[in-house]
């Protein structure tokens, strides 16, 4: 049987099985290539003496004979499976797989997670009312401050004041109206009463003078 060797050079030769352990020169580059010995065939071991063993997952296993009563892991899904004694294998040539009794696969960390955070109960509303530190504003229609009705779009009700997330109350502060200008509006007045007295006057000594005929 041939050995396959190749060079430094990227080069790879086909030689007879005789130059095992030899050296030989590269056609290509020159450079000598060692001949090691072609590495010995794995015994193969008959189909007869292993035991087929089927996993649910429809992977197919062959084990030695030796592990019949032994558990064995599957490589395609992790299952635990027994392996059944020589007498339960098909006498035929080919055995056919044997049903195996495949341990329940084992249920992930986040699933386990999610299972256990469904099993914990939800605060009853009155006991996270009565209750200061609990409170699910988030999913309530009723201000906690006032008990008004609340509209879920709105995220501070507008009676009080109170911060539907946080349950917080804001300082509301009334607008008073500016005393400065409330303290020029009368003597606004004043000023436009005045000028207005003035401009008639104005006109009616302009009419005396101007406009009005002699003889009146």
């Amino acid at each position: 049987m041939p050995i396959a060797v190749a060079c430094a050079c990227g080069k790879r030769l086909q030689v007879p099985d005789a130059m095992a352990g030899k050296r030989g020169k590269c056609p290509a580059c020159g450079g000598v290539i060692e001949v090691k010995a072609a590495a010995a065939s794995p015994p193969v071991v008959a189909v007869a003496d292993k035991i087929r063993v089927a996993c649910a997952c429809g992977k197919a296993l062959a084990v030695p004979a030796s592990y019949a009563g032994k558990k064995v892991k599957c490589p395609g899904c992790g299952n635990v499976l027994v392996v059944p004694g020589p007498a339960a294998a098909a006498p035929s040539a080919v055995p056919k797989p044997a049903p195996a009794v495949a341990a329940p696969p084992k249920a992930p960390v986040a699933a386990k997670a999610a299972k256990g955070a469904a099993a914990v109960p939800k605060p009853h509303p009155k006991a996270a009312e009565s209750d200061p530190e609990r409170k699910p504003l988030h999913d309530r229609h009723d201000c906690p401050g006032c008990g008004k009705f609340v509209s879920f779009f709105d995220a501070i009700c507008l009676d009080c004041g109170t911060n539907m997330l946080t349950g917080v109350k804001a300082e509301m502060k009334i607008l008073e109206p500016d005393k400065t200008l409330m303290e020029r509006v009368p003597w606004m007045l004043v000023g436009k009463i005045a000028a207005g007295g003035l401009l008639a006057v104005g006109g009616f000594l302009a009419w005396w003078f101007f406009i009005r005929s002699p003889g009146q």
